[in-house]
C-alpha cells in the first residue's frame, strides 16, 4: 500500500521548509539531510533533500523526512 503526504499547507509554510535539517530512513539507514527546496505537487508536498555529508539530491514526499525543530 502506498503512503503519501497530502496536506493543506500555505505557500509560506512550504517555503519555510527550505534550509531546514532533518532525518530520513533509507532501508536500514537513517541519514541526516538538508532540505534545499519544497513544492506542492497535485496537493502533495515534496521536498528536495541532499545528504548532510556526501553528495546528490532527490525529491521525496515530505512525510519521509523528520524535520528537526
Amino acid at each position: 500500500m502506498k503512503t503519501y503526504t497530502k496536506e493543506e499547507q500555505t505557500d509560506q509554510a512550504i517555503a519555510s521548509l527550505k534550509g531546514k535539517m532533518g532525518h530520513m530512513r533509507i532501508e536500514a539507514l537513517e541519514v541526516a539531510v538538508r532540505i534545499t527546496d519544497a513544492r506542492r505537487r497535485f496537493g502533495h508536498v515534496d521536498v528536495l533533500v541532499e545528504p548532510a555529508d556526501g553528495s546528490g539530491e532527490q525529491w521525496v514526499e515530505k512525510h519521509r523526512v523528520k524535520v528537526a525543530n
